[in-house]
């Protein structure tokens, strides 16, 4: 993290908070937890993320982490809707390719 200049330690703390809101509310597992903000923390380590990519950063973490240790995985719709429809299911898909 320390090499991110538009996110700080806080901003990370809050959207954290934001997606294990949304874990515990779906219900899954801890271990998709742990994988999507090893995923996240991984990723920022390597590339330079900007403000507005970093919530299409964590619901693309989450889709990833919850295709590997869960059943039933949220759609990406419903991903979408969390972050108010700001991003296209192409962004998303778009940051997966980057991702993996």
């Amino acid at each position: 993290m320390l090499s991110q200049k538009a996110i700080d330690k806080i901003r990370r703390m809050f959207y954290i908070n934001w997606i294990m809101e949304v874990h515990c509310k779906l219900g899954f597992s801890d271990e998709s937890l742990y994988k999507t903000i090893s995923i996240i923390d991984r990723y920022s380590s390597i590339k330079s993320i900007n403000l507005k990519e970093y919530p299409c950063l964590f619901i693309t973490a989450f889709m990833i982490a919850c295709r590997h240790e869960e059943i039933k995985m949220p759609t990406v719709e419903y991903l979408l809707f969390l972050t108010c429809n700001y991003y296209s299911k192409e962004d998303v898909l778009n940051m997966e390719k980057d991702i993996l």
